[in-house]
């Protein structure tokens, strides 16, 4: 933007223009008045005024949008580990920023305001897409961040299409969990244990030696609930969950309930503790299975790392809950 300064109302040109609009001559038509005073006035007028460049004119003013270089918006890293520690364990932007943050899904725990990330807090096992979008700007940044941990997916699992077994997905340095396939008994006191063992359904007991602070509390393992885990993969054995009676002795269509499953990986995380929370749902057929449940499951399944839409109030309306896991089984296990 530019303004018009320093015009000289004394100038030659401005005072021959006061003299010839007291012209008394009625003769001489406005047009022709207009058209001499646009070459005694209008024009060197505008040549003996300066012009300079407005600098307190935000370039926002109409409307205009900055475009943000994102290369600014980074963390340290892109795949983060819970850690054994009394203390929460925060991770913050490489550069300090304005704007707002978020990302999805939900269950990463960030500051929207400064793009802290508290790793404690936040859900494991899943890869988050996180988006800045900065102070005066329309643009949005996005990077991508992994908590390690694992995920059971939500979905229809048909005992009579003899799907038994859920296996969980590892998020983290590979796509296989971070366990021995060995069957060594870690707790079978020899020395040849194996120390890459995971371990599911972590109970009150003392697994490293140093006390029972770090241990869940007793009674919270599912095992004694009916649910059948492998305590080294964290299989679950479908089936065998119905007939322990982990829904009850006789469960109708539509019976659910919540389990938190409690587990240690051997990974970066030094067996950390960590637990995940699943949902477990029963049906006769999958023709009973409500269309609103279907639907849930779908947008839990979301891989919202192929989301393309760039605005920042669309994202948050997409933004869905992928955490409990739904875990739908249908048919007959008796």
């Amino acid at each position: 933007m530019f303004k018009v300064t320093n015009c000289n109302p004394e100038s030659t040109y401005a005072k021959g223009f006061f003299k010839f609009v007291k012209m008394k001559s009625n003769s001489m038509s406005l047009l022709r008045k207009f058209a001499i005073f646009s070459q005694l006035v209008i024009i060197p007028t505008i040549l003996s005024c300066s012009i300079e460049k407005d600098t307190d004119i935000h370039p926002l003013a109409n409307n205009l949008t900055v475009t943000y270089n994102c290369s600014q918006f980074d963390y340290s890293d892109s795949l983060y580990f819970k850690a054994n520690t009394t203390n929460d364990l925060i991770v913050t932007t490489t550069n300090k920023l304005s704007g707002s943050f978020g990302a999805l899904p939900t269950g990463l725990a960030i500051n929207t305001s400064n793009g802290q990330i508290n790793i404690t807090r936040s859900e494991a096992g899943l890869r988050y897409k996180v988006f800045f979008t900065p102070q005066n700007s329309k643009d949005t940044c996005f990077r991508y961040i992994t908590i390690s941990g694992i995920d059971y997916a939500s979905g229809v699992y048909n005992l009579d299409n003899n799907v038994l077994v859920l296996n969980p997905k590892y998020k983290g340095l590979s796509n296989f969990l971070p366990c021995s396939d060995d069957e060594e008994d870690e707790d079978d006191d020899d020395d040849d244990d194996d120390d890459n063992e995971c371990e599911f359904d972590d109970d009150e007991d003392d697994d490293d030696g140093d006390g029972t602070a770090d241990e869940p509390s007793a009674g919270q393992d599912v095992t004694s609930k009916g649910v059948d885990i492998n305590k080294s993969s964290g299989s679950i054995n479908l089936k065998n969950t119905l007939k322990n009676g982990a829904l009850g002795a006789n469960p109708v269509n539509g019976t659910f309930k919540d389990f938190r499953i409690f587990y240690r990986l051997a990974d970066n995380s030094q067996k950390a503790l960590n637990f995940i929370d699943v949902k477990i749902h029963y049906f006769k057929s999958a023709n009973d299975i409500p269309q609103n449940l279907l639907d849930i499951i779908k947008k839990k399944n979301l891989e919202f790392g192929k989301i393309s839409n760039h605005n920042q109030s669309n994202l948050r309306l997409q933004s869905v809950k992928k955490r409990p896991p739904d875990i739908i089984i249908v048919g007959r296990y008796n």
